[in-house]
């Protein structure tokens, strides 16, 4: 029997399957030069993207055309600092609304439909059938395109029928891709032309000069939580050795985590808990001017790599080289990985799942000093 939240899912994708049915999406009207992207995913998922919206108005295909972008709420900080001026519109979104409310995703609809778009894009290798398949499909784009991707975040069933939503539906391999780079090869493949774009980054001026070490205990799924006595006894480590001040990063739901690392730490009057006190940019202005970061694989960790901050990893093995490493020379001496024991890189499963608590403080704050600390 599937998971109480998995057969949840099955029944929202069937009740929207059911009552959207007839709901046909608006039909192209005109030549305008409009583009649609659905990049509505994870906050790590649109740092990896962002780069291209730039990149896609220096295209031949797409010279002169407009740009609306849906996107999942929790990254507008990102957007308005640094990508409006590439878009004509944006629309956000709430994702859990989007799948739990029929009004909530009318309404969306509604706002999607007020212009006409020749192309609709979603560049997500993992596709979603709720959410961005949806919007592609109510889209009344001429051209709507996607990947062919995997069944990561979907059932065959529910992505079979949303294969059909689309216009064009391109293969980029089925072998592991650092998920940048498979982007830049789908956006290529589209364009019929080559992208000059390199790598992620964050066009980011702030730098704070302190030194300081940022945890950040949080990630998207519970399994990629490192446990917090680990945390605290890698802080105790640092904070004995060289005295650094200590900050813990993240979201006012990783509240709790902090106050569990606080407890166990022996020199409290040196850690602050910053969760759910800072904005996205204010977060990445932290993470840029900090000694090291000490993260799961979580937003933070991708934003590190944009800055180039010293960064320390903790990976559970699922998608080992999707999202990590990054596979740049420049990063290879910037963010080290630590992953379980168990875990082998050369023989594992894309979706195979490790216990991120194999892995042992000692093992973190050695490579700290090692790797990071070495003065």
């Amino acid at each position: 029997m599937l998971p109480k939240i998995r057969l949840r899912y099955i029944l929202k994708c069937l009740k929207v399957l059911l009552l959207e049915k007839n709901n046909n999406e608006a039909v192209f009207k005109g030549d305008n030069k409009n583009l649609l992207l659905v990049k509505t995913d994870a906050i790590g998922d649109y740092i990896l993207f962002r780069n291209f919206i730039e990149e896609i108005k220096t295209l031949s295909l797409f010279t002169d055309f407009k740009i609306t972008l849906v996107a999942n709420e929790l990254v507008k900080d990102l957007v308005n600092e640094f990508d409006l001026k590439f878009l004509e519109n944006i629309i956000y979104i709430n994702r859990k609304s989007f799948t739990s409310s029929l009004l909530y995703r009318k309404q969306i609809y509604t706002q999607l439909n007020r212009t006409d778009f020749q192309y609709a894009i979603n560049p997500s290798f993992s596709r979603d059938y709720l959410i961005a398949d949806s919007l592609i499909r109510i889209s009344n784009a001429k051209h709507k395109i996607g990947q062919l991707g995997n069944f990561s975040n979907d059932y065959p069933f529910f992505k079979n029928i949303s294969d059909n939503w689309y216009s064009q539906i391109i293969d980029t391999g089925s072998s592991i891709q650092f998920e940048f780079s498979r982007t830049k090869k789908f956006l290529e493949s589209i364009a019929g032309q080559s992208m000059n774009i390199v790598q992620p980054n964050l066009p980011l001026n702030t730098k704070i000069t302190e030194n300081y070490v940022v945890i950040f205990p949080g990630a998207g799924e519970k399994i990629k939580q490192w446990n917090p006595i680990n945390f605290a006894n890698t802080v105790n480590e640092i904070h004995q050795k060289t005295g650094l001040k200590i900050i813990i990063a993240g979201s006012k739901f990783d509240t709790d985590l902090a106050n569990e690392i606080i407890g166990n730490v022996i020199h409290q009057n040196n850690i602050e808990n910053y969760c759910g006190k800072t904005t996205l940019v204010e977060l990445a202005a932290l993470i840029s001017g900090a000694t090291c970061l000490i993260t799961n694989d979580s937003s933070a960790y991708h934003i590190a790599a944009c800055m180039k901050t010293k960064t320390i990893c903790l990976l559970i093995g699922r998608h080992y080289g999707r999202f990590a490493p990054y596979p740049f020379d420049n990063l290879k001496h910037q963010i080290f990985y630590v992953l379980p024991p168990s875990f082998n890189t050369l023989n594992f499963k894309e979706e195979e799942i490790f216990s991120i608590n194999e892995i042992k403080s000692e093992t973190v704050t050695q490579l700290f000093f090692d790797k990071i600390y070495t003065s």
